[in-house]
């Protein structure tokens, strides 16, 4: 078969009547937020949104440095933006798309394998943040940027909202938790030096400030809706796919154990687990040190540092004892008892990145993946393939029973000092294609 190089060719082409807008919208009454506070923000109705320009702009201030034990205070102290979105929902047309729970922490888990070091470290720090060890409360402009689901993952990025109705989105702000305090002339990840500066710690509030968004709108002129509504002469909807989430957790295990889950989802494409202390959900815990990093982001909100909890691991610099499997519908994967160095060599699977020509992910060595950034892929689909094809596992119409099983673990040892709890909780987060269905007269529907 005789190829021609497109390098070779000659060829010049031309979008006639396109252009490019972009459009401030308010937040929905309230423009600042604390913990648990909901903010709806209503895009541009009858325009062609471009999804990937979605943007939540705020000022994040933590509260006034707290006085603590002697002359020391305790300062309260911001990572990233979208550690502050506890939940994502967005509604197009009054039908719900997207409800993702554990935003944050789901997003926190796939940046692992999908952000490569150049970007944690541009864009990321840019706009996003990072945490500082440094003595002074975080005071801060970011921007919220939907890293996961329907804004980031669809298959058609622009959307004709004047063909599905008005896109709502709900955001709901994560808890103090995920606040990190710090003690004066102390390194994050080192213990509160006095009971006076834990109970100030406990304290540490943030304040979402000067809340709005941006969205560009595009125009390619009349024959770009006619196209479309001609499909619709001949089809009974217009479908896009796009990535969903769900999380499962459970709670206060002090050992090997196992995980339970259900899903029904025409396309479960991947899943990912991890363990992670189970005091995260209280305000005031130190930050985490993520030793074994290679310039790359040394510390982690307790919130967000998941643990191999593994024995024998030379200072974490073997595999361990820490075995795993999944079970789908009773079908084992792997088939066999995998350790931390298989799931290691998943990270890179999980967005097709096995071979020397692609970018990395954010894990720098294996001290680094068993202290603070330790997750256990499950691969369903076929990884590389656009979201236009849903190839993950159907289990629609049948009763789907998943399971996660542990074992090799070894429960934390309970220290006052370093707020280390005697337990471990275990999320797992499953990623799925999910398909927007879009009819005429501005009728939507989704097919999970």
């Amino acid at each position: 078969m005789e190829f021609i190089p497109k390098e070779v060719s000659f060829a010049a082409a031309k979008l006639a009547e396109f252009n490019r807008n972009r459009f401030r919208m308010e937040t929905a009454g309230a423009t600042s937020a604390t913990a648990s506070s909901i903010v709806t923000i209503n895009l541009p109705d009858a325009a062609t949104l471009d999804l990937r320009t979605f943007r939540v702009h705020m000022d994040v201030i933590t509260n006034n440095p707290l006085t603590g034990g002697g002359a020391r205070v305790v300062y309260g102290k911001f990572a990233h933006a979208s550690d502050l979105i506890a939940n994502m929902e967005v509604y197009m047309g009054g039908v719900q798309v997207q409800q993702t729970g554990e935003f944050n922490t789901a997003t926190r888990m796939f940046k692992l394998a999908t952000t490569s070091f150049d970007r944690r470290h541009s864009v990321d720090t840019l706009l996003h943040n990072d945490l500082k060890n440094e003595d002074e409360q975080s005071n801060v402009s970011v921007v919220f940027i939907p890293l996961i689901g329907f804004f980031a993952e669809s298959a058609t990025r622009y959307i004709p909202t004047s063909m599905t109705g008005p896109i709502s989105v709900r955001l709901t702000f994560a808890p103090n938790a995920v606040i990190v305090p710090k003690n004066t002339a102390v390194d994050i990840g080192a213990a509160l030096t006095a009971a006076a500066d834990v109970a100030a710690a406990a304290n540490v509030t943030y304040t979402a400030s000067n809340i709005y968004a941006t969205v560009d709108t595009i125009s390619m002129g009349s024959a770009y809706e006619s196209m479309l509504m001609q499909r619709l002469q001949s089809e009974s909807f217009l479908p896009v796919n796009y990535a969903e989430y769900y999380s499962f957790n459970q709670s206060s295990q002090t050992g090997d154990h196992t995980v339970r889950f259900s899903l029904s989802s025409s396309s479960v494409d991947t899943v990912l687990s991890g363990m992670r202390y189970s005091n995260y959900v209280t305000t005031g815990i130190i930050g985490r040190k993520a030793d074994g990093y290679t310039l790359n982001e040394q510390y982690v909100p307790n919130y967000f540092y998941f643990d191999s909890f593994t024995a024998n691991h030379n200072a974490k610099t073997k595999r361990g004892d820490f075995r795993f499997q999944y079970s789908v519908n009773n079908i084992m994967h792997p088939q066999f008892r995998a350790d931390a160095l298989n799931a290691a060599c998943d990270l890179s699977l999980l967005t097709d990145r096995p071979t020397m020509d692609k970018a990395g992910h954010s894990v720098t060595t294996l001290k680094h993946f068993h202290n603070g950034n330790f997750v256990i892929p499950l691969i369903l689909n076929l990884p590389g393939n656009s979201l236009n094809t849903r190839t993950g596992f159907n289990s629609r119409g049948t009763n789907t029973n998943m399971e996660l099983q542990l074992s090799g673990l070894t429960a934390p040892t309970a220290a006052a000092a370093t707020q280390i709890p005697d337990s471990i909780s275990t999320i797992v987060v499953a990623k799925t294609t999910a398909q927007l269905r879009i009819g005429g007269n501005r009728q939507v529907a989704v097919d999970r």
